[in-house]
Order: C-alpha cells, then structure tokens, then sequence
C-alpha cells in the first residue's frame, strides 16, 4: 500500500541516539547501493515520498518542542511555492508543493490535536 507518512524513522533514529547519549552524524566516506524497484523512480512516487517526509519531520519536531509554527512563516512558504511555480521546472515545483502540502497537513493535524 502507500505510505502514509513516507519516512521519518532515520530522523527519529538519530534524534533517539541522541537521547541515550549516542553520536549521530554523516559519513561522507560511506558508501551504500540501494537496490529498488523501478516504481519507486516514478514521479508520484517521489511526491509521495517528500510530502511524507515534510509531514513526519514537522510532526517529530513538533513533538520535541522544536517547532514553532506562526502563521506568517506559513504564508511565507505558501508564497515561496506559488513564486516557484511561476519561475521553476516542473519537478522544482511539484518538489516544493509536495513539500508544502506535507507540512501543511502536519500544522493542521497538531493545533487540531492541541484544542481542548
């Protein structure tokens, strides 16, 4: 099936190495092949993939208490998208609005979950 958050496990991992007191970082010597199916290079594969991950990241950072949403960094990134679709390629653009949508839904799921 698809992937409804699309990701974030390598995130909270780190962020859980560095709640026990472990290291975390990156490597640029290590080297890996990561052998997928050809779907996976599709591009919304891909879409789904980032607006996944944009949704998993705001909501890990917002459950570590860092994350502070303001409405008017929200519009900045709804006007930064808008400016890329003007000006960009297309996968710049489905890329950012993927992005948008991920964290969007993110925002919306966390003050709803914060009502009384």
């Amino acid at each position: 099936g698809e992937l409804s958050f699309g990701g974030g496990d390598d995130i909270e991992m780190a962020f859980t190495a560095c709640d026990l007191g472990l290291a975390c970082g990156i490597l640029t010597k290590l080297r890996l092949t990561h052998i997928i199916p050809q779907r996976r290079l599709e591009r919304s594969y891909l879409q789904s993939i980032v607006e996944g991950g944009a949704y998993t990241g705001t909501i890990l950072l917002g459950k570590r208490g860092l994350l502070k949403p303001k409405v008017h960094d929200i519009l900045k990134r709804r006007l930064a998208v808008w400016l890329a679709t003007l000006k960009g390629d297309r996968s710049t653009r489905d890329h950012l609005a993927a992005k948008l949508r991920g964290r969007l839904r993110a925002l919306r799921e966390m003050k709803q979950a914060a009502r009384p």
